[in-house]
């Protein structure tokens, strides 16, 4: 058993921020993060792609323009709030609980934060298959797309019942 789940079940008030549930409204937006993504950022666009808004398009620019959704960076739409990573910000802000989705939600915010919250095994495989693209001078758009597999992969993984 995590740590989080260990909290959860001996502490059963959530200290977790209260973020406030949206109807998806971003259909066919364009999407814009940092450029350089790593863990948070691959998982939100694969998010983006998989249950947000399947038309959008993801953009990596330093700055949104005005009419473009902005997640994980300054004065974004969407970022981290409190604890959580953006990805579990986006997750309780579309009620978005499908399975398997927690599970990567752990393996994010771990490798994102390195609280010690959400300790699983496959984390770090997880950062060194990441760290392994990094170091190989992927562009943003092949991080991306090998952002895609992977939590494709892992929410495959994951959907089973027990896991």
């Amino acid at each position: 058993m995590g740590l989080r789940a260990l909290r959860e079940r001996l502490n059963p008030t959530d200290d977790r921020p209260s973020i406030p549930r949206r109807d998806v409204e971003f259909q066919g937006r364009t999407w814009v993060t940092r450029p350089h993504p790593y863990v948070d950022r691959l998982a939100c666009a694969w998010l983006i792609h998989r249950f947000v808004d399947p038309r959008g398009k993801v953009r990596y620019r330093d700055r949104p323009r005005a009419s473009e959704v902005a997640f994980d960076m300054s004065g974004g739409d969407y970022q981290h709030v409190g604890p959580l990573c953006t990805f579990e910000g986006m997750l309780q802000t579309f009620g978005l609980g499908a399975p398997g989705l927690r599970a990567i939600a752990d393996i994010v915010h771990e490798i994102d934060l390195r609280d010690g919250l959400a300790p699983r095994p496959e984390t770090a495989g997880v950062e060194a298959i990441l760290a392994g693209w990094l170091q190989s001078g992927m562009d943003d758009h092949a991080l991306g797309e090998a952002g895609i597999a992977l939590f494709d992969g892992l929410r495959r993984r994951f959907s089973t019942p027990g896991e």
